[in-house]
Formats: structure tokens, C-alpha cells, sequence
């Protein structure tokens, strides 16, 4: 079976951290980037899991489901700025490639990972 990208970003709301993914309408917090992408990846296959096992009869709804238009914008608002940021970065020969508040990323997820 083929792997999929899922579109996803992360961003700092208020104290907590937020990460969604686009593709499937999931959105998960933690108190770092990398305590809301981790929940939000077990979201994702738990999510995905669902859909392939127990509710088959909607697996095209589940595995379709894209998030409001706002929240598109958002990720690709992001997406250029995580860039730009990147691009400043390697100009100025510097090791960080983003900052602390924002991050795009892809969940590849294997249908088997989440049997």
C-alpha cells in the first residue's frame, strides 16, 4: 500500500501549542510543538485506523473530510513563512531553519501502521 502526505502545521495559541492537519479536520494541543504533533499523529492513526477497520461503509467520507477554507489559508499563510524564514536563514549561514511558534510538516502514514 501506498503512503500518504497529510498536510499539517503547528502554531503557538495563547500558552498551549496547536497542530491540525488539513487533509482530514484534526487538530490537536500540547504544551510544546512536539507534545501537539505527537498527539496529533497518534489523532491521525487512531483516525485513520477507524476508518480502514471499523467503519468501512464511510471510508471515503472519513478519508475526505478537508478543513474549513480559514484554515487552508492558514496552513499556506504559514507554509510561506516558515520558507521565508528558511530562506533568510540558510542566506545568513545560520543552523536554526524555523522558529518556536510556527512549523509545517507531513504525517506519512501507511494504512498498515494503523491497523
Amino acid at each position: 500500500m501506498a503512503t500518504t502526505n497529510l498536510r499539517c502545521y503547528g502554531k503557538k495559541s495563547g500558552d498551549l501549542y496547536v497542530a491540525t492537519c488539513i487533509d482530514l479536520c484534526l487538530s490537536a494541543q500540547g504544551s510544546s510543538l512536539e507534545d501537539a504533533t505527537d498527539k496529533l499523529h497518534a489523532q491521525i492513526a487512531s483516525y485513520i485506523h477507524e476508518a480502514t477497520n471499523i467503519d468501512r461503509d464511510h471510508y471515503d467520507e472519513l478519508m475526505n473530510r478537508k478543513s474549513p477554507m480559514s484554515v487552508m489559508i492558514e496552513y499556506y499563510i504559514i507554509k510561506v513563512i516558515v520558507k521565508a524564514l528558511s530562506f533568510s536563514i540558510a542566506l545568513k549561514n545560520k543552523a536554526k531553519t524555523h522558529g518556536d511558534h510556527l512549523s509545517v510538516f507531513y504525517e506519512k502514514m501507511h494504512p498498515r501502521e494503523c491497523a
